[in-house]
């Protein structure tokens, strides 16, 4: 699967039967021949993505994929790999071939948006090669609908444009430092040697320093040997949790939050999560677990030492399973709490996963912070005192 890492950015991805113009769409858009556009049926075999540049949005991850309507042995294992492509997208493109109008599939896949909560945005291709009545009977069913042409730039344009408006929706970003710090204040970050290194926390690291640059906020990073010596100048310290066992918080006061908590903060999560994590006192032998994570190689020592500790905590022999991958988001109905490993990894996927756990009422939280709470840190490293902190998320 010919697929660029997601990450935080927003994603579309487009769908249809075969032949109706997707890969065209898709190149149009981009502004270059990413696709093979071919009249040969099922030229798309796997998912294909590439990254552009929409309006104000700034980078958005396109994804073309194989036809809906692929047959055979190897065709369903292109369309499954297809619909596996909707665990990670914010909004779906359905190109609906005007020669060839088909409702049925159409809204067999809508069905699956739904599942999904991923809106979506109706194309009728070719619009220009229909006869003009019957092309008003659509346009009446379809209001919200965009009938065009690949082919033409300017419906190109307009399809962008359409695109940015429903996107614009699906950002659901908070300010990680709001009440957290001020004007004039200096932040200190207290970052891992592994996570300098591998770059796995570089788009939160970029994130938080343009907040502290837009805030007016001084901010340092920091190794563990240095800390001790930035800790009297900062009014906040962030903390990278694989780093929290080697500092003393008991001396921090209410000045020190855990990198998890200000991510989750971040994106959305964090009070739904702390609200979960109160929920575990009610766990008993018939609670049903679910680890997951939006990465398919999850870490499974990991998950056991977890597990471990669930258990001791709560004195309750859990019954769990365990989900990575994109169908990590198709498999939370049926359990009693949710933890989530590498949160935020693949941000669109997590927030989808916290939207069904909401949506079913399923205590949800991340492996760090229950981890952190279950160690009795939690309130010493969410940067005030619980009821205070809750104001401001």
């Amino acid at each position: 699967m010919n697929r660029e890492t997601v990450g935080n950015r927003l994603s579309v991805g487009i769908y249809g039967k075969r032949s109706s113009g997707k890969s065209r769409l898709m190149n149009n858009i981009i502004g270059q021949d990413i696709s093979v556009v071919s009249k040969v049926k099922g030229t798309t075999t796997d998912p294909v993505s590439k990254s552009f540049e929409l309006g104000n949005l700034g980078t958005v991850v396109l994804t073309d994929t194989a036809g809906i309507d692929d047959s055979g042995v190897v065709g369903v294992q292109r369309v499954q790999k297809t619909l596996g492509t909707l665990a990670y997208m914010d909004l779906a493109i359905y190109v609906m071939d005007s020669e060839d109008i088909d409702e049925k599939q159409y809204l067999e896949l809508t069905e699956k948006l739904e599942s999904y909560s991923i809106p979506h945005i109706l194309v009728f291709n070719k619009a220009d090669k229909v006869n003009p009545d019957t092309l008003e009977t659509y346009k009446k069913r379809y209001q919200e609908a965009a009938f065009m042409s690949a082919k033409n730039m300017d419906d190109i344009d307009m399809l962008k444009l359409l695109m940015e408006k429903e996107l614009s929706k699906a950002v659901k970003a908070e300010n990680m430092l709001e009440g957290l710090a001020n004007s004039g204040d200096r932040i200190c970050l207290l970052s891992s040697r592994e996570a300098l290194e591998t770059g796995d926390r570089d788009s939160l690291y970029i994130q938080i320093l343009k907040e502290a640059l837009a805030g007016g906020v001084a901010l340092s990073f920091s190794g563990i040997s240095t800390f001790e010596k930035e800790i009297e100048d900062s009014e906040l310290l962030v903390i990278e949790d694989s780093e929290i066992e080697k500092v003393d918080i008991d001396v921090l006061g209410k000045r020190a939050i855990a990198v998890s908590a200000i991510n989750s903060k971040g994106n959305g999560s964090l009070r739904y999560f702390l609200d979960s994590i109160d929920k575990l006192e009610g766990i008993d032998h018939e609670s049903k677990f679910l680890f997951c994570s939006s990465e398919e190689d999850l870490d499974r020592e990991k998950v056991k030492l977890l597990y471990g500790k669930i258990e001791r905590y709560t004195g309750v022999s859990l019954d769990w399973n365990l989900s990575a991958g994109d169908k990590s988001s198709s498999d939370i109905q049926g359990h009693d709490f949710i933890v989530e490993f590498d949160h935020g990894s693949d941000m669109r996927s997590s927030l989808r996963k916290l939207k069904q756990a909401e949506e079913l009422k399923i205590p949800m939280a991340s492996a760090e912070l229950l981890s952190l709470f279950m160690d009795g840190k939690l309130e010493k490293l969410i940067g005030k005192n619980k009821k205070t902190f809750l104001e401001t998320v």
